[in-house]
């Protein structure tokens, strides 16, 4: 029996975490502070339940530190945390489907690693995190040494990949609403309101998206994928590595995405759904088009697309308004609602369900998912009067640890 103790790193993250409480009125009270030591004791004699509070905050991040820690006993391992009410979970090594292991340049430069072990729970996962000593690794840890390398990506598709999958990739699209004009007035009186010039907002809108970018970048590049027998390691990153290990006999389904623009140039990336855990296994790869032997596919594009229409025809009305500040986040809102209508007929157009896949969308992402009989755990078939005078249905399935139904919306069965 080994036990483990979280790097001391976590218990300042934990003083950090609660630390926003009080971080308004002490920035505030510095500024007064004079630089002698007169000064700092008149600042320290009425800001001291200020100092007193976060001294609380560094002690109760101590404790819980300390009250926090791993056991390793055979082939289990034992989760202990809490301060006043103790909480210990014994878990077993096969009822853990996925460990991984991440580093950013902060705990590799204190030399600590973030543990995140996966499990089947309730409502499709749950998982149990612990920050380790790098040199308490070796317990958890798998080297990557005499194993086959099965799957490495080229900078290319992970520049592309960056391209695509950008969180702000959609804050060039609002580039456009600064030459959209709605009546007397133009997005540079509206921006006004806020403080900023259409040069800062372009330059804002600019700089998300290329932090995004090289976040991106930063934590894919290097992508690999090893076998050792059944057991998969995949490996990503330059300066935010991460480590995922995980077992052959842990896979449910493979799933396939992508947003609007990776599908109209035909890419997306694979991912694998391991009891409990969704992990990226290819960042991007070419894909066709949806298979043509659907037996149940959407006959009724209203049901996709009334939602954004509805959503455009409000803004179209609230541009129209007197109140300048209400014509600023319609217009602002407009491209958003132009792009989900986009991607609703996009949606009625790839969705269905064959045999061993379905295809489905959720807002403005395309999922297909790739399964077998095994994986199936429900199938719900709904219908309201509408749909039934005209035999449309809406059909969905709920596969072993999906989390929720993957419904496709007023179809036929073919």
């Amino acid at each position: 029996m080994v036990k483990y103790r979280q790097h001391k790193i976590r218990a300042v993250t934990y003083f950090f975490r609660n630390l926003w409480l009080l971080i308004i009125p002490v920035i505030r009270s510095l500024r007064n502070i004079k630089p002698d030591i007169d000064g700092i004791l008149s600042w320290m004699r009425w800001a001291w339940p200020d100092i007193v509070m976060i001294l609380l905050i560094l002690g109760a991040g101590i404790v819980r530190w300390y009250c926090t820690y791993i056991i390793t006993q055979g082939n289990k391992i034992i989760f202990a945390e809490g301060v006043f009410i103790r909480r210990r979970s014994v878990i077993c090594d096969d009822y853990i489907s996925c460990i991984t292991l991440e580093s950013g340049i902060f705990y590799r430069i204190a030399g600590a690693v973030s543990l995140r072990a996966d499990m089947p729970g309730r409502h499709g996962k749950k998982a149990v995190k612990f920050v380790i000593r790098r040199k308490d690794l070796a317990e958890f840890d798998m080297t990557i040494k005499n194993s086959q390398l099965i799957y490495r990506s080229n900078w290319k598709s992970i520049f592309r990949y960056s391209l695509f999958f950008s969180n702000a990739f959609s804050g060039f699209s609002y580039i456009a609403v600064l030459i959209y004009h709605t009546g007397t007035l133009t997005l540079s009186e509206a921006l006004g309101y806020f403080g900023f010039s259409p040069s800062v907002a372009v330059s804002i809108f600019a700089l998300c998206w290329v932090l995004s970018f090289i976040r991106n970048m930063l934590i894919h590049i290097n992508f690999k994928v090893h076998r050792v027998k059944s057991t998969y390691i995949v490996t990503s990153g330059l300066i935010f590595r991460k480590k995922a290990i995980f077992k052959e006999e842990d896979f449910i389904f493979f799933e396939n995405v992508n947003g609007l623009v990776s599908n109209m140039a035909g890419y997306a990336s694979m991912y694998a759904s391991i009891r409990g855990h969704r992990q990226l296994l290819m960042p991007l790869i070419r894909v066709g088009k949806v298979p043509t032997s659907r037996y149940f596919r959407p006959r009724s594009i209203f049901a996709y697309i009334w939602k954004s229409v509805v959503l455009m025809l409000l803004l179209g009305v609230f541009t129209q308004n007197d109140y300048q500040i209400v014509v600023v986040w319609a217009v602002l809102l407009l491209i958003p609602a132009g792009w989900l209508l986009i991607s609703d007929i996009t949606s009625f157009r790839e969705s269905g369900i064959g045999s061993e896949s379905i295809s489905y969308s959720s807002i403005y992402n395309f999922y297909t998912v790739f399964f077998n009989n095994r994986s199936i755990k429900k199938v719900r078939i709904l219908s309201n009067p509408v749909q039934r005078m005209r035999k449309m249905y809406n059909a969905g399935l709920y596969l072993k640890n999906s989390g929720h139904y993957m419904t496709v919306r007023s179809g036929k069965f073919y």
